[in-house]
């Protein structure tokens, strides 16, 4: 696993975590620790074994500033997370995902957050109409800073908008978008400055998505739906002193 900073041109290769050897299905969420001032990765380990995997995951987090891996005081979560490549918004502080639980408790659909700061993990419950919604058809993603849900309807064929108005204020949740576009839609993945939604298709092309006027521009056709992914980018000196430079 390499950090880069593209401002600087400099990359850290990471050290093998712990957890190496055997089947593991693994999620990653990565983020700046605003009281440590360190960047940090979270790394859950589903170990397989056979068909089945063994809830709750192992977990570990590197520190920049240590340079090690390490792993947490607290509790490992008691949820899977869903989605093909566990896609992460980053809001308050922590990493959030859409999982569901391991023991069927009536809720059929959660947000699992991991605070970057103090290393201890949340839940989060949707929206009533969602919680019993199958977690595979939605994720998660930052709205104006806000946590946000995506609920995909595939005979609808749209996507509808949830966004938390207050942070880990259940009652907030507040529909603030129905989404459709002519060529079918893929996964939501992230919304620009302007408003304008950031979308792949069934086609396989990336769209832009203007809310206001329900028109879609075509970015890259062809593409693979499940290789795209967007995220904030904000330069910085991070690993300065650390990792080495990239050629030119």
């Amino acid at each position: 696993m390499i950090l880069w900073n593209p401002a600087i041109r400099r990359k850290l290769t990471l050290p093998l975590p712990q957890y190496t050897s055997g089947h593991y299905v693994l999620v990653h969420g990565f983020e700046f620790d605003c009281k440590a001032n360190d960047y940090k990765i979270v790394r859950l380990a589903y170990r397989k074994v056979g068909d089945i995997f063994i809830v709750s995951p192992l977990v570990e987090v590197y520190s920049v500033k240590t340079g090690a891996w390490r792993g947490i005081g607290a509790p490992a979560p008691l949820n899977h997370i869903a989605g093909y490549l566990w896609r992460q918004a980053f809001v308050s502080g922590a990493a959030h995902w859409v999982a569901y639980p391991s023991i069927f408790r009536g809720v059929e659909s959660l947000i699992l957050s991991f605070d970057m700061c103090n290393e201890v993990f949340h839940e989060i419950m949707l929206p009533v109409c969602l919680a019993k919604e199958s977690p595979w058809y939605m994720g998660v993603v930052a709205i104006e800073d806000s946590l946000s849900i995506v609920k995909y309807d595939k005979l609808l064929n749209m996507h509808s908008v949830w966004v938390m108005k207050e942070y880990c204020v259940v009652e907030s949740w507040t529909k603030r978008y129905n989404i459709e576009t002519e060529d079918g839609l893929g996964i939501m993945l992230g919304v620009w400055r302007n408003g304008e939604m950031l979308l792949t298709t069934r086609n396989d092309d990336l769209v832009a998505y203007n809310v206001r006027t329900q028109e879609s521009m075509n970015l890259i056709t062809g593409g693979n739906k499940n290789s795209f992914f967007v995220d904030t980018y904000k330069e910085s000196l991070a690993l300065l002193f650390e990792g080495e430079k990239m050629p030119i």
